[in-house]
């Protein structure tokens, strides 16, 4: 418990730090969810995107650039950087996910998040690993998304404090 909530501390620091400033609105998207195929499958994984919702008209289909997109996978860490054309998708101003391709030299793979139907739980994860058998039934993964508020960037100096405080009563707990 103590791990995930100093990991969830620590993205939401991460975002917040970004070198692309994000506003105090934002929501940052973590994603959480296990790979269902191919050589990773049964790997649980993790990331977060941040947007701006007053962005949002709440009308048609809308896409937004996200402000940060923050993906560590199989030894890669992948940023907005590596996908310029990535978008956050709205329809009637319900969110359906994140839109983001990237590959990479070292280790050679590729990622792609691919926005939902209807809504965020639809969205789906989709992977390549150069030179290694993928396995047959496809390398995807259907993301468990929860949503969080970052806090205003000037708020963030004491998040450091919360993380080393936590791991203290960690280790006094055992």
């Amino acid at each position: 418990m103590i791990g995930k909530t100093l990991t969830t501390l620590l993205l939401a620091l991460a975002a917040t730090l970004s070198p692309v400033a994000a506003t105090a609105d934002a929501i940052t998207m973590i994603m959480n969810f296990t790979v269902a195929g191919g050589p990773l499958d049964g790997s649980a994984q993790f990331g977060l995107y941040t947007y701006d919702p007053t962005a949002v008209a709440g009308s048609g289909s809308e896409t937004l650039t996200p402000v940060s997109v923050y993906f560590p996978f199989n030894g890669y860490t992948y940023v907005l950087a590596d996908d310029a054309l990535a978008t956050v998708d709205f329809s009637d101003g319900v969110l359906l996910g994140l839109t983001y391709n990237a590959t990479s030299s070292s280790p050679a793979q590729s990622v792609s998040f691919v926005s939902g139907f209807t809504n965020v739980t639809e969205q789906t994860f989709l992977y390549s690993l150069v030179g290694v058998p993928q396995g047959g039934a496809g390398d995807t993964g259907n993301p468990i998304l929860t949503s969080e508020y970052l806090p205003e960037p000037g708020t963030v100096w004491y998040m450091p404090l919360v993380g080393w405080i936590l791991r203290k009563r960690g280790k006094a707990a055992r």
